[in-house]
């Protein structure tokens, strides 16, 4: 068997940690999920990061919501079911949606002003996800990485806070099971980096939203099927509220909450893009995305549906939706990003209600 192209977060781990893609994992044939198994450590890829105080505590020191010049910040959170509710995504500007091995979806997800207590479960980075970071030149937060991961966080040169390098800046939650335990917050990501001297840039979003209501065909509801099977079935579905103007965001037709709050996740604007998947290699169950280039995309907005394009000239540009009647702009509030696979569309449905 091809030794394991993964780096464990920790040096000396060694372990086989066999929960981080297991959900995913059975959806697979035995032998070729046998691999994925085989290399988890670097799947999982986090370390042996001490119960910290309660995040609570945070808010005795003086670290200001972030701190003047900061920099934004990228966090990898975990979306397996046993991640699940995750904590400090309401509170995200932006969310990338985007599969990984097994079937399951990871978040990219970007903080920009809000002071978030508590943000997690951090998982490992792929280099698809890097690529998307770029574009806000961020601190990228994660626990651990994919070999290809580790070579497109040199060559972006991002300001990395990898667990397990920066361990003071997460904590494990004694409630949930490693490895779907490690947090971290904004006051001490800021603070670490200010430690290390990476609040060199002040950092924005690359779009500029637009007060300008769409118009457009209702679009009150669409299903996103990301995986589907007799063991495990995974579909996101958003409705539109017309009393808060926002999407409401549900998981296999349960709302999907944050954990702290309990409040449904919800977006003001949501992209829909599909991107060119494949399975990059087959040992290990790794997938390519491209995330640059052109392919079809919708926008959901203030219960309108956009259909158009999405293009993306280089990694540290950001997307481009556009559509016959002019660009795809999305509105002020939060932006969620989800990409599918090709071959596997938005439905949208006429039905307003999960069934």
């Amino acid at each position: 068997m091809r030794r394991p192209r993964y780096r464990s977060d920790r040096a000396g781990a060694g372990r086989i940690d066999r929960e981080d893609e297991h959900e995913g994992a059975k959806m697979a044939t035995a032998w070729r999920w046998l691999a994925i198994l085989l290399l988890a450590s670097g799947l999982a890829g986090c370390g042996a990061t001490g119960d910290a105080p309660a995040p609570g505590n945070d808010s005795a020191d003086n670290t200001p919501t972030r701190p003047a010049g900061g920099r934004l910040l990228a966090v990898m959170v975990e979306n397996s079911p046993q991640a699940r509710p995750q904590s400090g995504l309401h509170l995200a500007s932006v969310v990338i949606e985007a599969p990984v091995e097994g079937g399951i979806t990871r978040f990219l997800a970007i903080f920009q002003y809000d002071d978030v207590p508590v943000i997690g479960p951090v998982r490992s980075a792929r280099p698809y996800f890097v690529d998307l970071a770029r574009p806000f030149d961020p601190i990228y937060a994660h626990c651990g990485e994919s070999y290809a991961a580790i070579a497109a966080i040199r060559e972006a040169e991002l300001a990395d806070l990898d667990e397990m390098n920066h361990p003071t800046a997460y904590w494990r939650d004694r409630s949930r099971r490693k490895p779907h335990n490690l947090y971290t917050s904004s006051r001490r990501l800021w603070r670490e980096a200010s430690r290390r001297g990476l609040q060199s840039s002040a950092g924005s979003l690359p779009f500029q939203p637009s007060p300008d209501p769409p118009v457009g065909p209702p679009g009150l509801a669409v299903t996103l099927p990301y995986l589907a099977g007799r063991r495990l079935s995974y579909s996101v579905r958003w409705e539109y509220d017309p009393t808060t103007h926002r999407y409401l965001r549900w998981v296999n037709g349960e709302p999907h909450r944050d954990r702290e709050t309990r409040r449904q996740l919800a977006a003001e604007t949501v992209y829909l893009l599909l991107a060119p998947t494949r399975l990059f290699r087959p040992s290990t169950g790794e997938l390519a995305i491209e995330t640059t280039g052109v392919g079809r995309a919708w926008m959901l907005r203030g219960g309108t549906r956009i259909e158009g394009s999405w293009s993306r000239s280089h990694p540290i540009a950001w997307f481009r939706f556009s559509s016959p009647q002019g660009e795809m702009r999305p509105g002020p509030g939060s932006v969620w990003v989800q990409i599918l696979p090709t071959d596997r569309p938005p439905r949208f449905p006429s039905l307003a209600r999960p069934e």
